[in-house]
């Protein structure tokens, strides 16, 4: 006789606790993480140090994760669920999980001759990373990323797959390789002092995993940093950051009544985007590359449909240090200006393309539902105007504001193009001191208000000064079109002392273990380092702090990539450096002994 369903099971499920599907929703996740590390290490290529199989293993984990800065929480549990059982093999000594979710681990020092002052390291990453995606099938923020590994021009290339979202390379790869880190000091012998290892949340939001820390670094003498994005640099120097934000009063009116009236939305997406800080160059850069999406919208109905009413404005994006990908404006305007406005939108979309944006890059003008009301035409050109007019990039030539000329050098990536019509980046020093970047435009009309959101960076000799006059410039900006804006200290300045002992171990390590590549050179980067504000927290450290990194292109932008060899350098660079720094000042250094472990 056939079953008849008695509604037991649906009723179970009706009442299921909360309990059952988080524990349903971790499963299923671990079961993505595991799927993704034995998948990634398929890839290694054949030369790869099997040591550091298990690192990549976990980079391939954390990435499945989903990990927004500010939404870490998981990659929290992650890293702190290894801890609990490295506590158990008594590979750490101490863990800690405070309130923001940064995760801090304590590691004795591998024989009593090295538990000493001078060998004692403290070692610092963040977990959260950038999401975006071109794929609205694949949210990152909510799926994670998936990595691959492609051969390009006989180098081995680490990215997200098929490049649709970002790929978590900042600060994922070398935060799991510190989660490594216990195993691998054990497994390879490697003489070490004192170490604390330090997992920090909400970098990329707005640096408050730091700003929230409050373990003990006192007793340590040593400051690794493991964010920088440029192999064959030691940072030993950050910008001051600071954030603006812009509220502007609109008003609303009735929607216009004709028949040449109709309503449109414009939009600008999938743009190269990238780090404000580290690529923000190319926003004013040699091939116009790195466009910024609010402010080339505005500017292009601005100037191509000046009589257009605002009805809405979406750019809206919780990281100001990334460079605005996306922006959509719905319109009301009359055909005339809708059929120019469509017209320019195509050729400024091949402009950009053969200018440098990626191929994924759309300028597109579609009819729209119509909005209940608009903005006068006053508030919209204000609107307009406003967005069209800020700063970004570095400042220009017509600007108040003048970056001091004798301030310090900086590394940025550029875009470069190929004889072949290919876009690639490379990283080179540039004079550029101070660049701020246009985040995010909202506009309430309920509240009716624009608010705009703003970063701004200076590495000057007076960072802080020149970071004021920039602020200024754009407060100046914000009151020509009735604005208000308000600003607030987001870092401060990583001031560079040059040459300190930890730098010069740093170049020592480097030579000894990779001959064949450029010596390392000490930089000071625009991009901001969670190391300024600790060491506001624990001055001792400074003139004893520096920053490494594998080399990592794209960052923040579905671009993101990194060289498989730089990573591995990385790796063994700092086991150097740990090894260097616990046998100073004796008469047989590590760096000679123990290199050909390597």
């Amino acid at each position: 006789m056939p079953f008849k369903g008695s509604g037991i099971l649906e009723r179970l499920r009706a009442i299921q606790p909360p309990s059952w599907e988080q524990a349903r929703q971790r499963m299923e996740l671990q079961g993505r993480q595991k799927r993704a590390g034995n998948e990634f290490v398929a890839q290694l290529p054949k030369e790869a140090d099997q040591r550091f199989q298990n690192v990549w293993r976990s980079f391939a984990e954390l990435a499945a994760t989903p990990r927004s800065s500010g939404k870490e929480y998981l990659a929290t549990k992650y890293v702190s669920d290894r801890g609990t059982e490295y506590l158990k093999q008594k590979l750490i000594s101490n863990m800690e999980v405070d309130s923001a979710g940064n995760v801090t681990w304590d590691i004795s020092a591998s024989s009593p001759e090295y538990n000493t002052i001078d060998s004692s390291t403290i070692l610092q990453g963040h977990l959260d990373a950038v999401s975006k995606s071109i794929n609205p099938d694949k949210n990152p923020a909510t799926m994670g990323m998936e990595l691959e590994i492609i051969e390009q021009d006989g180098k081995y290339i680490i990215r997200s797959k098929n490049q649709e979202t970002t790929a978590g390379i900042d600060n994922g790869l070398m935060a799991m390789y510190l989660l490594e880190l216990p195993k691998l000091l054990q497994e390879l012998q490697i003489p070490h002092g004192k170490l604390k290892i330090i997992f920090t949340t909400s970098e990329e939001k707005a640096l408050e995993g730091a700003w929230a820390y409050k373990g003990d670094l006192s007793k340590y003498a040593n400051f690794i940093n493991i964010d920088s994005e440029e192999e064959r640099y030691i940072t030993n120097g950050s910008a001051a950051i600071g954030f603006t934000e812009i509220k502007l009063d609109i008003k609303r009116t009735a929607l216009p009544i004709g028949d040449d009236i109709v309503f449109r939305t414009f939009s600008v997406s999938g743009l190269h985007g990238g780090h404000s800080g580290v690529t923000i160059i190319d926003t004013l850069g040699e091939n116009a590359s790195r466009q910024n999406a609010i402010h080339l919208a505005a500017n292009m109905i601005r100037q191509f449909a000046p009589s257009a009413l605002v009805a809405t404005v979406n750019a809206d994006s919780d990281l100001r240090n990334a460079i605005s990908t996306e922006a959509s404006f719905t319109l009301a305007l009359s055909e005339t200006d809708a059929q120019r406005l469509d017209e320019e939108a195509a050729k400024t979309e091949r402009l950009i393309k053969q200018n440098g944006e990626k191929d994924t890059a759309k300028i597109t003008l579609v009819e729209a539902e119509k909005p209940e009301s608009v903005l006068t035409l006053e508030s919209s050109n204000k609107v307009l105007g406003l967005l069209s007019s800020l700063p970004y990039g570095i400042p220009s030539e017509t600007s108040n504001y003048k970056p001091d000329p004798n301030g310090p050098v900086v590394i940025q990536n550029r875009m470069r193009k190929t004889a072949d019509g290919k876009f690639y980046e490379e990283s080179e020093i540039v004079p550029i001191q101070t660049a701020t970047n246009l985040a995010r435009a909202k506009l309430d009309l309920n509240r009716l208000t624009l608010s705009i959101g703003m970063m701004t960076r200076s590495s000057g000799q007076n960072p802080e000064e020149d970071l004021r006059g920039m602020l200024g410039e754009i407060e100046r900006v914000a009151t020509n079109f009735g604005g208000n804006a308000g600003h607030e200290i987001g870092s401060p300045a990583w001031s560079a002392i040059p040459n300190s002992d930890l730098s010069r171990i740093t170049q020592d390590v480097y030579a000894a273990l990779f001959p064949n590549q450029q010596p390392l050179q000490e930089v000071v980067t625009l991009g901001g380092l969670e190391i300024a504000i600790l060491l506001q927290k624990f001055p001792h450290l400074i003139g004893h702090t520096i920053s490494i990194g594998p080399d990592i292109f794209g960052a923040h932008s579905v671009s993101e990539h990194s060289p498989f060899d730089s990573g591995e350098r990385s790796f063994k660079h700092v086991l150097g450096i740990i090894s260097a720094l616990a046998e100073r000042g004796r008469e047989e250094q590590s760096i000679i002994r123990r290199l050909p472990l390597y």
